[in-house]
């Protein structure tokens, strides 16, 4: 009779693999979902104010950089994890050479780099070379300005559109070598071709040919763009700030400039010392370059300059920055289009003899003389115009001028809107924050030199208050045709204020409104005996389910879906700061930090001011 020796072993147990995948495929899901509802809600937004092209047109520059990138960051990583994979080691394991078999096990799963390791870096890339599309849109829409720098005699247009496209490059392609050099050197030592030596155990360190050859090659190539960087950085010298100006200095032009060119032909160097690595069979010469130009970066980058700033320029710093200083005028002239053919200087332009009298007799300037100051202001607004709890006012207002008797007068000036960070209790409610309080009332107007009485002293509570012309619903209904406020220019016809910033300054940044008729009458707060339902042009149509579905998952609210005050003519209003309005429709602005309301054709229309700013031009000052 047989006698079973051993115990049977359990059978190993099978990955799941189904619950791993799709535990994979709903992480990909969770990740690519709030993305594809960002565009997606975008697409609607960018289709409602009418600007869809600038969506599409970015979105199009966008994707087109991801593919690029990613295409070139994919193809330089499986570059190098293939030939670490053909140049491993072909070696037969012996008997009791655990190294060597531990070394063919691992042979099978670094394959696998070349699939994961080229696809995350082919992903990182793709992301980051799309986030410079500003970068590149205006490199390749670039054009030249007529005017040449001081130094290297380029179009200034190079700086403002060339140089950062070129340096982005460059920086991109330093940093997949670098990976691919990571890459190389780890797959190599997985697989073998490269072993640490140990002297205790009696192993000698050893480099394969094929691996020599390939970190050879690449820290070659990285040295290349190297000093192809520190070629670029020439340029950049001209927009280097110094304690008095901006621009090159003397120590700049005569000690920093030279340094970039020394350190290039020096990168040069070292990138053929690795080069010829290949043939000598040796890495202590391209090491000992490298260490070389590291030191000489530092003593001719750093310290060099540093001692001619300080015992050849302080000393004779009028003498020696002359000429530079000179150029920083000159580049501030042109910047600013203050040249000689734009600007008429007039001598004695000035009254020379003036009396007191005189000065007092001239009413042109004396009557529009400021007595009210809108940037401490806004409490007084805050104190006699807030009307209710829920409006509000900017912590700084603003000026306009409107005509009075056929005359320019400045005034005061500011939208009374809707607080949502005053609102409390049950105003909090989601249906009352977002469907009940949805817009401000009216328009605020203090003339700013006239007050309703001198005040007696500097402690007196009577007297020194502004005079307010009042254009919203109230005062519209009481006077009817308004004819106060149509007196005085600022007439407004429709005082509701769905738009502001101080509409949008929700601290959780929950801006929205959602407006429109929902069959259930009109549910907005108007005053306190009427309601009001939005009729205006404005506003993303959430009358279909699919875009409830959208704005649920971006707001995280499943009242898009459940409330009975979103209907098939609803609509959503959020980003309601002008400024975030004019940013995202024209993102080649930086707008101004202030924005202020004006009467126009009886509406209130917000005013942003806008500028085309260019951070490489020409070495003036910058703020």
């Amino acid at each position: 009779m047989a006698t079973r020796l051993n115990r049977p072993q359990p059978r190993a147990k099978k990955p799941n693999t189904g619950l791993m995948t799709t535990i994979g495929v709903l992480g990909l899901i969770l990740f690519l979902l709030p993305m594809a509802v960002g565009l997606y809600t975008d697409f609607l937004w960018f289709g409602e104010v009418d600007f869809r092209g600038v969506f599409n047109r970015v979105i199009l520059v966008r994707v087109v950089l991801f593919i690029i990138f990613a295409l070139l960051g994919g193809a330089i990583t499986w570059i190098a994890a293939r030939l670490a994979w053909r140049g491993r080691p072909q070696e037969q394991a012996a008997p009791f050479d655990q190294a060597a078999q531990y070394r063919q096990q691992v042979q099978q799963s670094v394959r696998g780099m070349l699939v994961w390791v080229p696809v995350v870096v082919a992903i990182l890339s793709g992301l980051a070379g799309q986030r410079m599309w500003r970068v590149f849109m205006l490199w390749f829409n670039g054009g030249e300005f007529g005017s040449t720098d001081a130094q290297f005699g380029k179009d200034l247009g190079f700086y403002a559109f060339t140089l950062p496209g070129i340096s982005a490059v460059v920086d991109t392609l330093s940093m997949l070598l670098l990976v691919a050099f990571l890459v190389a050197a780890v797959g190599h030592y997985l697989l073998g071709g490269i072993r640490i030596g140990n002297k205790v155990s009696g192993i000698s360190g050893h480099i394969s040919k094929n691996a020599r050859i390939q970190l050879a090659v690449t820290a070659g190539l990285w040295m290349l763009l190297k000093a192809v960087s520190y070629w670029l950085e020439r340029y950049y010298l001209l927009y280097s700030e110094n304690d008095i100006f901006t621009g090159a200095s003397y120590t700049t032009v005569n000690a920093m400039l030279p340094a970039k060119i020394i350190l290039t032909v020096i990168a040069v160097l070292v990138a053929a010392a690795f080069f010829a690595s290949i043939v000598y069979r040796d890495f202590r010469v391209p090491v000992m370059a490298t260490v070389l130009m590291l030191l000489s970066s530092l003593v001719v980058g750093n310290v060099w300059p540093a001692l001619m700033e300080q015992f050849s320029v302080k000393p004779n710093r009028q003498a020696k920055e002359y000429e530079y200083i000179g150029r920083n005028i000159e580049a501030t002239r042109e910047a600013y289009g203050l040249t000689d053919d734009n600007v008429t200087y007039l001598d004695n332009w000035g009254a020379g003899n003036t009396s007191n009298s005189d000065v007092a007799s001239d009413a042109a300037t004396i009557s529009n003389l400021r007595l009210l100051d809108p940037e401490i202001i806004s409490p007084t607004f805050t104190q006699n115009q807030q009307l209710r709890n829920f409006y509000g006012f900017p912590d700084q207002l603003a000026m306009d001028r409107y005509q009075v008797d056929g005359e320019m007068r400045d005034y005061v000036v500011a939208a009374r809107e809707m607080d949502p960070n005053a609102l409390s209790e049950n105003q909090l409610d989601w249906i009352n924050r977002h469907t009940v309080y949805t817009h401000g009332n009216g328009f605020i107007a203090a003339q700013a030199n006239t007050v309703d009485e001198a005040a007696q002293d500097a402690g007196s509570t009577r007297g020194g208050l502004p005079i307010f012309t009042v254009s919203d619903l109230q005062s519209n209904a009481a006077a009817k045709a308004s004819e106060d406020a149509e007196e005085l220019g600022i007439k407004v016809d429709e005082p509701r204020i769905y738009y502001g910033p101080v509409i949008a300054s929700a601290e959780d940044g929950l801006d929205y409104a959602i407006v429109g008729e929902t069959g259930q009458g009109p549910v907005e707060y108007d005053t306190d005996n009427s309601t009001y339902t939005y009729d205006g042009k404005g506003g993303v149509d959430i009358g279909n389910i699919f875009n409830r579905l959208a704005y649920t998952v971006k707001y995280q609210e499943l009242n898009f879906l459940l409330s009975d005050r979103v209907g098939g003519d609803s609509k959503v209003l959020y980003d309601r700061d002008p400024r975030t309005r004019v940013e995202k429709v024209a993102p080649w602005l930086t707008t101004d930090s202030k924005t202020y309301p004006a009467v126009v054709d009886g509406r209130v229309k917000w005013i942003v001011d806008g500028y085309t700013c260019l951070l490489y031009t020409s070495p003036s000052p910058r703020d």
